[in-house]
């Protein structure tokens, strides 16, 4: 069985951090029920009484891995933009992936009647970017 795996945008870095990932400057915790994310950006200079402390930013929502892969061998998170052709178009669509009632769907955001579950689509999806800095991929992610 496949690990659950998370990710999350670190506005500062622009970059991902990625719960698989051993980091002693980010981690994932539950915090009052709710998955959080965060990082260490710095550290305070400290004084003579107190040793230096670490600033520790918290990055936002954590993404869920879909346990699908594009024909890239890409995962696909929650939060990616993909490529996709709904009910037989021949132009492919720009469609964002959610993660709704259970269930991870790709939603075109002008339309209500796009969502459709994800796994409809395995094996013909591609990954073009992601929500986080205006689509653009990123190495890695």
């Amino acid at each position: 069985m496949d690990n659950i795996i998370y990710r999350s945008w670190d506005k500062e870095t622009e970059e991902f951090i990625f719960s698989d990932q051993d980091s002693d400057e980010a981690w994932f915790e539950f915090n009052g029920g709710t998955l959080k994310a965060y990082a260490i950006h710095s550290m305070d200079a400290g004084s003579l009484d107190e040793p230096p402390q670490p600033n520790v930013v918290e990055l936002e929502r954590p993404e869920l891995f879909t346990t699908i892969k594009d024909i890239k061998n890409m995962m696909i998170f929650q939060g990616d933009e993909v490529e996709a052709s709904i009910y037989g178009d021949e132009k492919p669509q720009i469609l964002t992936v959610e993660y709704r009632d259970t269930c991870f769907i790709i939603d075109d955001e002008d339309s209500e009647s796009d969502c459709v579950p994800i796994g409809l689509f395995v094996g013909t999806l591609k990954i073009i970017g992601h929500i986080h800095k205006g689509g653009e991929m990123k190495e890695g992610g």
